[in-house]
């Protein structure tokens, strides 16, 4: 992640980051949000677990929200939600096609090692 304090930030999200009210509690501000689609990850429900699951998966698709210029420091809000105990989850970059076109987003996918332990893959 860079570290460059002026830079803004958009989050792809499929999870409990789409409900936009959590998210504005979490970051502590109201926030302009949009749908948006990833193709080429699958949303999965993990066994025992209430939080999605996304693995890479060339024909599929994501319906999502995207989370619109997010500071630095409400990005370091959002990695630490995201963190489990066990590394469920990795940051990645990614681009999502939105009403606008195409975006930069940050996204949050399963753990490769995770998905091989869970057999969803």
């Amino acid at each position: 992640m860079t570290e460059d304090k002026n830079q803004n930030f958009n989050v792809f999200a499929y999870g409990s980051l789409m409900d936009q009210r959590f998210v504005e509690r979490l970051i502590g501000r109201a926030i302009k949000t949009m749908p948006a689609k990833l193709e080429g990850y699958k949303k999965l429900k993990l066994p025992n677990r209430k939080y999605p699951f996304a693995i890479k998966e060339p024909k599929s698709i994501i319906l999502g929200k995207l989370l619109i210029n997010l500071n630095l420091q409400e990005l370091k809000k959002i990695e630490e939600w995201e963190k489990t105990p066990e590394p469920l989850y990795k940051e990645i970059k990614v681009s999502v096609e939105t009403e606008e076109g195409k975006k930069e987003a940050f996204m949050y996918v399963g753990n490769e090692a995770k998905a091989h332990e869970f057999k969803i893959r």
